[in-house]
């Protein structure tokens, strides 16, 4: 195999090539995703954290919602649709208006770009996650907790279990 700088598997370990090349890719995708993309347009919720907003899908920043078929069972035994609620809520915030995203440098991947939004001026990742509909992850977003995010209502405090 041959390495990169003249290197070899003896000087280097095939643990740290493994992460020199991780590392490589990683940057390799903020550098081919380009600098930060805006689109402004009527947006279609595809999950509870995702939009589709002129052919662009926008996965929010800092924002984890349920997967769209997941369900969970209440404090009774009730089983509900949680991720398609959340993708509910999610398309009554952007509709009827237009949407206005900022898109990170590099992307999340398969052409999906992680975007803080808003509809109405309002913080659409902050909303969801205020509302109990996701919650907070550390990204570039940062509704993390340590940033004062709000704690999320639902599912758990809405009796909510997996």
């Amino acid at each position: 195999m041959r390495l990169p700088f003249g290197w070899t598997l003896d000087d280097c370990g095939r643990g740290a090539l493994a992460i020199a090349l991780g590392a490589a890719a990683i940057g390799a995708q903020f550098v081919l995703a380009g600098p930060p993309r805006e689109i402004t347009g009527r947006a279609e919720a595809i999950s509870g954290d995702s939009l589709l907003i002129e052919d662009a899908y926008m996965r929010l920043d800092g924002v984890d919602a349920p997967a769209f078929a997941q369900t969970c069972l209440d404090a009774r035994g009730v089983r509900h649709e949680v991720g398609r609620i959340a993708a509910a809520r999610l398309a009554q915030l952007v509709y009827p208006g237009d949407v206005s995203c900022r898109s990170s440098p590099g992307h999340a991947g398969q052409g999906v770009f992680v975007a803080a939004c808003a509809a109405g001026g309002e913080d659409l990742g902050g909303r969801i996650i205020a509302e109990g509909w996701a919650w907070p992850v550390s990204s570039t977003g940062g509704y993390s907790s340590a940033h004062g995010a709000p704690e999320p209502r639902a599912p758990e405090t809405a009796g909510y279990v997996d």
